[in-house]
């Protein structure tokens, strides 16, 4: 698999003939052959910067979702890079993380006979929400090769839990040995913020209502009995 990613600044006046156009574009390249997935990104805190993400089959592509028993933190995105394109890698039994988990799972027991995973059941509820069904053989970390970004929230059977950035470009959460459900939802802050906003303006309004009603209402007794 190769992954490309292209980082756009696009001048103000621009922005939503390039959006336009590039959508356009990524729909389309998606139907050719060896094409797996166009993700356009725009970044939230400043719209005219775009970036896009092109990720290429090869013969052998990993699934959408996987499993692998350990992993190593790579900080150093230099670093990062040459251990992906290092021939000895096998992103199958290891993955590279950009930062330690604040929560890494139980280590697991040490076997001669490398664990046998499952592969993950992938569910997609549209583009922000994707569940997957995990069978965990030992502990360890499931991978989605989705890519990694900001306002995306993840919970295993309910619990929130850490997205790790993952090989780079992907997403990772660590399990335990067992069987999971793991949700993951695109709630950006942003959404979330309008939402209590919206909210909260709504009881405001339903509060100024029955207050001008309770208030208004002995007015309109006084006048009856006069």
């Amino acid at each position: 698999m190769q992954i490309v990613h292209v980082h756009v600044h696009v001048k103000p006046e621009f922005v939503e003939a390039f959006r336009a156009a590039t959508l356009e574009n990524a729909r389309n390249s998606v139907q050719e052959p060896g094409v797996v997935r166009f993700d356009v990104i725009q970044q939230e805190d400043d719209p005219t910067r775009f970036i896009l993400v092109e990720i290429y089959r090869d013969d052998e592509a990993l699934p959408p979702a996987f499993v692998v028993p350990r992993a190593r933190v790579v900080a150093d995105p230099d670093e990062r890079l040459a251990a992906l394109l290092d021939p000895a890698f096998d992103p199958r039994a290891e993955v590279l993380l950009s930062r330690a988990p604040a929560r890494p799972p139980a280590p697991a027991q040490r076997d001669t006979t490398p664990p046998t995973f499952s592969e993950p059941s992938v569910l997609r509820e549209g583009p922000n929400r994707v569940i997957i069904q995990v069978n965990m053989a030992q502990s360890g970390y499931l991978v989605l090769t989705d890519t990694f970004y900001p306002g995306w929230r993840a919970t295993v059977d309910g619990e929130a839990v850490e997205i790790l950035p993952a090989d780079h470009a992907f997403r990772a959460v660590g399990l335990e040995a067992g069987e999971h459900t793991v949700v993951f939802e695109y709630a950006p802050l942003s959404f979330r913020v309008g939402a209590w906003v919206s909210l909260g303006a709504g009881v405001l309004l339903v509060a100024t209502l029955v207050v001008g009603c309770c208030v208004a209402r002995p007015k309109s007794l006084l006048f009856a009995e006069t």
